[in-house]
């Protein structure tokens, strides 16, 4: 999906499903899943996994022009 550029953005879901909302636990599985499907370690680069954890959820809010880029 980030090869044909769709803003691929992360989050966790709400506490009555369960989850720890540990944002930093879903980074982390979102960039094991895709190195263990793929079979190559550089399959999903950690700024790539960062940029969706962060300004890519402010794209898909529509707020990404409220967020400082650096």
């Amino acid at each position: 999906m980030l090869k044909e550029g769709v803003n691929v953005s992360l989050g966790t879901d709400g506490q009555g499903s369960g989850s720890n909302l540990d944002m930093f636990e879903t980074m982390k599985f979102s960039s094991l899943l895709q190195k263990g499907i793929y079979e190559d370690v550089r399959s999903m680069e950690s700024y790539e996994v960062l940029k969706m954890a962060t300004i890519n959820g402010a794209k898909a809010l529509g707020l990404e022009s409220e967020i400082r880029k650096y």
